[in-house]
């Protein structure tokens, strides 16, 4: 396949990626192979709402010193701070903001134990702050199904009038290859897949 050709295949599969009708998120997933990820000049995120049976990929739109913004090509949007989800808009339901300062001491190696605070808005617009109490557990090792990297699975179990379990897949880099993170009980988990870094 020439060059050309390669690159309007790979926008053929961005548009129905980041279609909120699109097709089913395991056969998306699939039309994204090695090859193809391999011409990608550019970071990528893969991103599953299981609760919506929805995907879209998203790439880079903005970074602010840590913070990168990501965005799917209708305008949907997730904030992370090294992998970790810190805000979202346009899902419905959104994560105004969240301190992920315990969440990332705890993959380093910090306390396993700790508090984080997230906010919403209500239905007249007021910002609701959230407790969550959270416990880091460390499941071991295995490597990521789509690269073969070896990864370190972490679960976090957070206890607050949602209560929800993240997991974490971290390469030896420290890069987050796969993750499923609570955004909102209107949202559910997303589930966050590194294409490109």
């Amino acid at each position: 396949m020439g060059k050309f050709l390669a690159m309007r295949w790979l926008c053929l599969v961005f548009m129905l990626c980041s279609c909120a009708t699109a097709p089913d998120p395991d056969v998306m997933r699939a039309m994204l192979t090695p090859e193809q990820v391999a011409q990608l000049r550019a970071p990528m995120i893969f991103v599953v709402a299981p609760t919506r049976r929805v995907a879209a990929t998203l790439v880079p739109v903005g970074q602010n010193g840590g913070v990168r913004t990501w965005q799917t090509r209708d305008g949907v949007q997730i904030a992370t701070q090294n992998g970790l989800v810190i805000a979202s808009r346009g899902l419905g339901f959104d994560l105004m903001s969240a301190d992920i300062g315990g969440t990332s001491a705890a993959l380093r190696g910090g306390p396993l134990r700790y508090t984080r605070l997230v906010t919403y808005l209500s239905g007249d617009a007021q910002t609701i702050v959230v407790p969550q109490t959270c416990v880091m557990t460390a499941q071991g090792r295995q490597r990521h199904p789509a690269n073969g990297i070896p990864v370190k699975v972490f679960v976090e179990r957070c206890q607050t009038r949602d209560s929800f379990e993240n997991t974490y897949h971290i390469g030896p880099d420290g890069t987050l290859w796969w993750s499923r993170q609570w955004v909102s009980a209107g949202v559910g988990a997303l589930e966050i897949e590194r294409i490109r870094r």
